[in-house]
C-alpha cells in the first residue's frame, strides 16, 4: 500500500493531466457499476439477482470448466448471499430453482453455467 499526501496528489495531476481523465473514468464507471447493482438489488427478486451476478462473472472472470461443459464461476454461495442481499436459504433456493433445468450445477469451488443463453433470458 502506498499513502500518498494530497498536496503531492494534487501536484501530481497538475504535472500529469491525463492521469487524471484516467482516475476520472475510473471512478465514474466504479459510480455507474454501483448505481446499477443498487437498482438491481432492491428491484430484483432473488432468482434474478442470483442470475444477473452469475452472468457478469461469466463474461468477467468465468473460465472454461473442468470437464469442457460450460463456464465455470469461482464464486461461494456465501458471497452470492452478500451480492443479492438475499438470505443465505433464499440464494440456496435460487440455485436450486436454476439446478432444476441443468441451467446450473454447484460444485465445492464455484458454479458451473451450462446454459449461459438461458440464464441470460431468464433474466432479462
Amino acid at each position: 500500500m502506498l499513502v500518498v499526501e494530497a498536496v503531492d496528489f494534487m501536484s501530481f495531476i497538475g504535472t500529469h493531466p491525463q492521469a487524471g481523465v484516467v482516475l476520472l473514468r475510473m471512478i465514474s464507471d466504479r459510480l455507474r457499476d454501483a448505481d446499477r447493482r443498487q437498482v438491481e438489488f432492491g428491484a430484483l427478486d432473488t432468482v434474478e439477482g442470483v442470475i444477473r451476478r452469475l452472468v457478469e462473472l461469466a463474461r468477467t472472470e468465468g473460465s472454461s470448466a473442468p470437464d469442457g461443459d460450460g463456464v465455470f464461476v469461482a464464486i461461494a454461495q456465501q458471497e452470492l448471499v452478500a451480492w443479492t442481499g438475499a438470505s443465505r436459504e433464499a440464494v440456496n433456493k435460487a440455485l436450486a430453482v436454476l439446478r432444476a433445468p441443468g441451467w446450473i450445477s454447484t460444485r465445492r469451488t464455484g458454479i458451473v453455467l451450462h446454459d449461459l443463453a438461458a440464464l441470460e433470458l431468464r433474466c432479462r
